[in-house]
């Protein structure tokens, strides 16, 4: 795994079309809370809610909590982290890997809030993309296990930055279940496709 930066190749990849749909969405909220100020804002009627989900069967929310986010600095935050370890992981990965992975991560973690949400009775909105890249440290453990050179491509001080950028109060509370939860589901992904989906040319997907 390589160091990046950033060039106008990076416009094909799954990372680059990740955080250009979750700041889109995060202006669409934004304006459609302006001009509905009394309507539900988006960033809750699409996250992870326990009564929705499993009293309404609204599974949906699931997958769109991944995008939205409760303000600004939260977006900021996550996007930062994403965009500092998505491009090299995908880039190692390839991006079919990369897309999956990220994908399950964020779902499972949303699923294990629910599970959490069940046993303590402490229920709250929760959204965000932080799930889905804290499975993404999950998977880039795997990668370095596998290959033993994931620390020479991904400097020690980006992934720090990744894991302090993910975990920094942004005024509301932080999911320690929807980061524990992508995080596994980070590792049990990645470990599944590379055991059953090898990659043997690391040029192509």
């Amino acid at each position: 795994m390589r160091g990046h930066e950033f060039s106008i190749k990076d416009v094909k990849t799954v990372t680059f079309w990740l955080i250009v749909i979750n700041i889109a969405v995060f202006i669409v909220d934004m304006l459609y809370s302006t001009a509905h100020p009394y309507a539900m804002p988006l960033r809750y009627s699409g996250s992870v809610s326990y009564a929705d989900i499993t009293g309404s069967g609204e599974y949906y929310r699931l997958v769109t909590a991944m995008f939205l986010h409760f303000g600004f600095m939260h977006l900021m935050y996550n996007m930062v982290a994403l965009f500092a370890l998505g491009f090299p992981l995908e880039e190692s990965m390839g991006r079919l890997r990369f897309a999956l992975t990220y994908l399950f991560a964020g779902i499972f973690g949303n699923v294990f809030v629910l599970r959490v949400e069940h046993f303590t009775g402490n229920y709250h909105y929760t959204a965000g993309a932080s799930g889905a890249i804290i499975g993404l440290l999950g998977a880039f453990l795997v990668v370095t296990l596998n290959r033993h050179d994931g620390m020479e491509g991904l400097p020690l001080s980006r992934l720090i930055l990744c894991i302090l950028l993910v975990f920094v109060p942004t005024g509301e509370d932080v999911s320690i279940a929807g980061h524990f939860g992508g995080f596994l589901g980070g590792i049990l992904i990645a470990a599944a496709i590379s055991l059953l989906f090898p990659r043997r040319d690391r040029g192509k997907d």
